[in-house]
């Protein structure tokens, strides 16, 4: 039987005994076909129902939200779906494929149909929920489910599903290695989610000008001054570039997939139709219904390198910083005002023109703001950076510690 490339050894500096292999209906005992029927909401009892929402990056989370039950609507009919901590997490219904362990002894929980647990007694239960986040498990999981009104996988399916594992104190060094790096992950996801809530709070406070800043001297800057958008740039609209896109073109089409990735996704031509200029901001001024792009901004650094697609247009001052204009305009709630939530959202050209501003009338202190914001996004950026490194470091452990 073949081997995982990455293995570990035993206190004697051995090899561990050979993997095998075992339908889960032989390591586990599980139940997927939890009750969905009404239920009798109990606001302040401390009796939840699990659902797949709850289900995220390896741990159950619940928040005011989610669904409680009576005590004795828990200790009938939902009695024999109670989990035990240690239990692992399978959703099979809808979303499927996300996996956690239950261990939160603070409240009873109960699950709906949309989740499968597995409570494992000869195995690691922390092993097999890294394993079943494995790609090759994962596409055992997509070729056994059925399409019918939501994706599902039967009860008797999931038993047949074959997993190899190794011995259980392999099993165990492995989970412990796997566990110290998903506690690495769950720092940075930490780190990466305060710094944007920062960010956030801070930029309020900057454009309510509840945040002031003052000039080298000390003293304060003027006061801001209203205007709108179309006072303070000119306007470009982009154009088509679909049947010009080139693989390793010479110029970045900037669409928006572009804008709403940040520039992760892009397209490529060798004929720029609308050459973007330095200094620039691009903004998306299309977008499906309560989408998370219309309106969104990037600002623009270098020359000779996009070029601006239709449903795409380009802004710059001449008098004012750009880099601050980019902070206050982007995702600004008067172009968001123009999303109905049904239909595509089409913003005009004096629909972003007329966006009504308050701005420093201090070039300095735009600038000031402009360096400060930019600071944040700086660490932001680099958090994320090693969070997406530290995540693929994962799979890459995951790639050679399973079979």
């Amino acid at each position: 039987m073949s081997v995982p490339l990455l293995r570990f050894k035993d206190e004697r500096g051995q090899d561990f005994t050979a993997w095998t292999t075992k339908p889960l209906g032989k390591l586990a005992h599980f139940i997927k076909d939890g009750t969905h029927g009404t239920h009798q909401e109990a606001p302040n009892s401390n009796y939840y129902l699990l659902s797949a929402k709850n289900i995220n990056y390896g741990v159950v989370s619940f928040d005011n939200s989610d669904r409680k039950i009576s005590k004795s609507e828990f200790d009938g009919i939902y009695k024999s779906y109670k989990l035990e901590v240690g239990d692992v997490l399978l959703t099979v219904v809808g979303t499927i494929g996300r996996v956690a362990i239950y261990s939160n002894i603070l409240c009873n929980i109960a699950f709906q149909r949309s989740v499968a647990f597995f409570r494992f007694t000869a195995e690691s239960s922390s092993f097999m929920a890294q394993l079943f986040t494995t790609t090759a498990f994962q596409n055992k999981l997509l070729k056994n489910q059925v399409v019918s009104a939501q994706p599902g996988i039967y009860l008797g399916d999931l038993s047949k599903i074959t997993v190899t594992l190794p011995s259980k104190q392999e099993q165990t060094k492995i989970a412990n290695f796997l566990t110290a790096v998903d506690e690495k992950i769950a720092q940075l996801s930490q780190k990466c989610e305060l710094l944007a809530q920062y960010k956030k709070g801070v930029r309020q406070q900057i454009f309510s000008q509840e945040l002031r800043f003052k000039d080298d001297d000390g003293q304060a800057f003027p006061e801001w001054i209203d205007t709108t958008l179309g006072d303070l740039v000119e306007f470009k609209n982009g154009k088509g570039h679909e049947t010009i896109i080139s693989i390793n073109g010479k110029f970045i089409v900037v669409n928006s997939k572009f804008i709403a990735s940040n520039g992760a996704v892009f397209k490529t031509t060798d004929n720029a139709l609308a050459p973007i200029l330095s200094d620039s901001i691009v903004m998306v001024m299309s977008d499906v219904p309560n989408g998370k792009a219309l309106a969104k901004c990037l600002y623009i650094q270098n020359d000779n390198k996009y070029t601006l697609n239709q449903r795409i247009c380009s802004l710059k001052s001449k008098l004012y910083n750009n880099k601050f204009l980019y902070f206050l305009i982007n995702r600004n709630s008067h172009f968001l005002a123009y999303d109905s939530g049904v239909g595509q959202t089409n913003l005009k050209k004096e629909d972003v023109l007329s966006c009504p501003l308050q701005i420093p009338s201090s070039k300095i202190e735009q600038t000031k703001i402009a360096k400060f914001l930019t600071a944040i996004d700086d660490k932001l950026t680099h958090a994320q950076n090693q969070l997406a490194a530290a995540k693929q470091y994962k799979q890459g452990l995951l790639q050679q510690m399973f079979l």
